[in-house]
């Protein structure tokens, strides 16, 4: 993942924090397209946005990787 990629994945942390305090999550059209168009490029396969725990896995597994990325290109 790139950092730039990283970045915008990074963008909807607060989305998935959010989650975790209400277990509701709520993607725009747009950030859903933005995570799906990293998501193609990094090789983890479609996603169905529309099922709450298959979004939720799908965020979960690319913050991890957008963390990693980011403390990668930090240092």
């Amino acid at each position: 993942m790139t950092l730039d990629e990283a970045m915008q994945v990074l963008s909807v942390k607060h989305k998935l924090d959010g989650y975790y305090a209400s277990q509701t999550m709520s993607l725009s059209p747009g950030e859903v397209s933005m995570l799906e168009n990293v998501a193609n490029a990094n090789g983890y396969g479609r996603t169905n946005w529309w099922c709450g725990s298959c979004a939720v896995s799908r965020l979960q597994e690319m913050m991890a990787d957008a963390q990693e990325s980011r403390a990668r290109f930090a240092s």
